[in-house]
């Protein structure tokens, strides 16, 4: 039995805690009170951390860096005269904001370990960098003389403390809001498979930066406010040994979890704090949180936790009403014929294609059959942006498709399965199926935040087509189950309805029928007949052959990267030329059968 908490007990609770945070100066000590603070200030950088590194799946260490920016900036202005508060957490955020994108724009376009070297170095040369401006930043000595930020007049420590927390209650509802979003779903793609992503007409570059963008915020300001705290600033609190705290933190809390990275900020600080005479073992103490937490809690504390507990899951918005159903347009509404002409793609010594033609119909169920490496995965590739012909053409209706990439042809209107289904994990099987209209949506992150009536209109349109698609495929039963659960048959079958989900021009099959019962391939031939009798081309590389010859309007026949044979099934089907390409031995024509 699934239990779903009262919104309103989760709403209460989370004001408890945050009335019991911020009157915490007339309820503690002074000294519990600057632990709480700096709880809040690390558990700030920890949640850009997890931001990037938890949801998005890409490990930076910059956001020590971007803290101690925004901490160096506030107090240089601070010093000069401008103490006002909304003004240094502006500049804090925009100096984040600028280096996060020197340093993302190039590092997110290599490797993914590039952005690692990257952020690292930026720590490291931190030293280096606040030399450089002495009269500015007091050098390695650091920048002292800092007065109190002021809002209508001066705070002191106590309003400094309330002012962190109303700043990590609005970031802990913004960042809950993205994360159970179409955003948040789309990141889960984005850890598990870019290429699966790129199918969908997203940009795992551009998605990545934008992650990398907004994990900067909250750094940017817990350093504005940790600037005037004591009047000072030093290099040293931006170092590798904050870096390790921040990611241990993140660790022990339990990453792509909200709450996570707050409680292990809490641990972490609050041992600091009380074993002051061990500060020369500090890094040997955070490598042997991380080392534990690893082995002992490879979810962290949170995660952990709530995989004992009964299922906690924000509920999924249902479509109410057809008028609901019908208030966003998803996907292509023109039918549009596939044509590859003169198509030539060489490996080093194997060539995959050569001058291939073919032609598929809007209407039509179109087939590619042939033997294993016969070039069937790499026409599809080649169509769908994955790999770059050398010499050749391919057209959807009036868009040139060569020389695009991956995800400007989906946007194009190309849906796509590949052999091996790619399932994203923490989604449920609905939500799995609901990434594919992220690339169509109308609605922008102020929109998706701030959950404005358009958005909403936008979520019941997507869940009620995903609602459909999934009934069509038989999988309506399990829609709210974890989709990493489901067998490899079903997989497959959810990645069917991710690619029809959006309604594309160009639909590419890439052998859908495999794994699947006798009774889901019927289900598949029934759903295919029906996009195209909708006006949806279909391409199909598939194996079974009884799928093909029962569906399938014209048939497509490659060997060794040749088209060797096309037409209608039951003519393909006793080509002599075919029969022995498959059999591997040549067929008499008076032997030649069905």
């Amino acid at each position: 039995m699934r239990w779903t908490p009262d919104p309103r007990a989760r709403g209460a609770l989370l004001a408890a805690c945050f009335a019991l945070a911020f009157f915490g100066p007339e309820l503690f000590s002074q000294s519990t009170v600057r632990t709480l603070f700096m709880t809040v200030v690390m558990g700030l950088v920890a949640l850009g951390l997890n931001l990037m590194m938890g949801y998005a799946g890409q490990l930076a260490l910059g956001h020590v860096f971007f803290y101690g920016a925004a901490a160096y900036l506030a107090g240089i202005l601070a010093v000069d005269g401008t103490t006002n508060l909304f003004a240094l957490l502006l500049a804090g955020v925009a100096v984040a904001l600028l280096a996060a994108l020197l340093t993302g724009i190039p590092a997110l376009r290599m490797s993914r370990w590039a952005l690692v070297i990257t952020s690292f170095f930026l720590v490291e040369l931190m030293p280096s960098l606040v030399d450089l401006w002495p009269e500015k930043t007091g050098g390695l000595a650091g920048l002292v003389g800092i007065p109190r930020l002021s809002l209508g007049g001066a705070l002191d420590t106590a309003d400094l403390y309330r002012v962190a927390v109303v700043l990590l209650f609005l970031w802990l509802l913004f960042q809950r809001a993205l994360v159970y979003s179409a955003y948040g779903r789309i990141f889960a793609v984005l850890r598990q498979d870019e290429v699966q992503l790129q199918s969908l007409g997203v940009s795992p570059y551009r998605l990545k930066l934008t992650a990398y963008l907004i994990s900067a915020v909250p750094a940017a300001l817990a350093g504005v406010l940790v600037a005037t705290l004591d009047g000072l600033v030093t290099y040293e609190a931006f170092g590798f040994d904050t870096v390790i705290l921040v990611l241990a933190a993140v660790i022990l809390g339990g990453q792509r979890t909200l709450y996570g990275p707050l409680l292990g900020a809490l641990i972490l600080v609050y041992a600091q704090q009380e074993t002051l005479s061990l500060q020369n073992y500090t890094m040997l103490g955070y490598g042997a949180f991380l080392v534990l937490a690893a082995i002992l809690l490879p979810r962290g504390v949170i995660g952990t936790i709530a995989e004992r507990l009964p299922r906690w899951r924000t509920p999924y918005l249902i479509a109410a009403a057809r008028a609901d159903r019908d208030a966003v347009a998803l996907g292509p509404e023109q039918p549009a014929g596939l044509t590859v002409e003169r198509a030539s793609k060489r490996f080093g010594g194997n060539q995959a294609l050569a001058e291939v033609a073919l032609a598929a119909r809007p209407g039509e169920i179109t087939a590619l059959i042939g033997p294993n490496g016969s070039g069937k995965t790499t026409m599809l590739n080649a169509i769908s942006g994955f790999v770059r012909l050398d010499t050749g053409d391919v057209r959807l209706g009036s868009h040139q498709l060569a020389g695009s990439s991956a995800a400007k042809v989906a946007r194009c209107g190309v849906g796509r399965t590949f052999q091996t289904p790619s399932v994203p994990g923490g989604l449920t099987v609905r939500e799995a199926v609901s990434v594919s209209a992220f690339a169509d949506r109308g609605t922008g992150l102020v929109s998706t935040i701030l959950r404005l009536p358009k958005w909403r209109a936008e979520e019941r349109t997507i869940a009620a087509r995903a609602a459909e698609v999934l009934d069509e495929l038989g999988l309506g039963d399990v829609a709210h189950e974890p989709a990493v659960d489901l067998p490899l048959g079903r997989k497959r079958l959810l990645e069917i309805a991710r690619a029809v989900l959006t309604r594309p021009a160009l639909l590419l099959l890439d052998e859908p029928a495999s794994g699947l019962s006798p009774d889901e391939t019927e289900r598949l031939g029934l759903l295919l007949r029906r996009l195209a009798a909708e006006g949806t081309t279909v391409l199909l590389v598939e194996h079974n052959m009884d799928l093909v010859l029962g569906n399938a309007d014209t048939v497509f026949v490659l060997a060794s990267g040749r088209m060797i044979a096309s037409g209608p099934p039951e003519t393909v089907s006793r080509d002599p030329q075919v029969l022995a390409v498959y059999l591997g031995e040549s067929v008499p024509d008076d032997q030649v059968v069905a």
